[in-house]
């Protein structure tokens, strides 16, 4: 009877409790990618051109198309392939902050970026298609910054297989804790990363 109390007091807890770790890639040390068949072309949206964008596209709900909307506004670009007219993977970049989780973010070190929300269509995986993002990440960005944060959570381990196969190194982990509205972030002194 006792693990069974246990086990629905964790339960519990687990709930608003956000296990994850960062990850870093540093710009020259991306792994080599097998080349897929089909050919991906790359747009980056940012304030300037978001509005030519058909955010439909990316199957978001009305809460992220909101949150999109708000990512543009505060100087976030978001990161397209299309391979035809079907956009089959995206992503978000941020040039200034880390998202710890609950709402809270941390200032990013110099000369970094932090990517997020990456998507991949499921009939697109497995194509070396993550990684041809991240090359092309690195040439839209490498002027600017040489390494590139990403999270991920700790049960998101087909995510961590795929990111560590192309050279993302673990980097620091965050608790993110939230108890009703009272909200807390743990993590290490994120200017000291990698």
């Amino acid at each position: 009877m006792f693990p069974i109390i246990v086990q629905k007091i964790i339960n519990q807890i687990h709930k608003f409790i956000i296990l994850k770790k960062s990850y870093v890639l540093n710009f020259d040390l991306l792994m080599p990618y097998k080349d897929c068949m089909n050919n991906v072309v790359f747009k980056v949206y940012s304030k300037s051109n978001f509005s030519s964008f058909n955010i439909e596209n990316i199957q978001y709900s009305s809460k992220e198309i909101e949150l999109s909307k708000q990512w543009i506004n505060e100087g976030k670009s978001l990161v397209t392939g299309l391979i035809g007219e079907k956009t089959v993977l995206h992503c978000w970049i941020s040039e200034t902050e880390f998202d710890m989780g609950l709402n809270e973010y941390a200032k990013l070190p110099n000369k970094s970026i932090y990517v997020y929300k990456v998507f991949i269509d499921k009939n697109y995986r497995g194509l070396g298609l993550l990684s041809k993002l991240y090359v092309f990440i690195i040439n839209e960005y490498s002027e600017k910054v040489n390494k590139c944060y990403i999270w991920i959570s700790n049960i998101n381990t087909a995510s961590i297989k795929a990111h560590s196969n192309i050279g993302f190194k673990c980097s620091k982990n965050i608790i993110s804790l939230q108890i009703k509205k009272i909200k807390f972030s743990f993590f290490t002194d994120f200017s000291q990363s990698a």
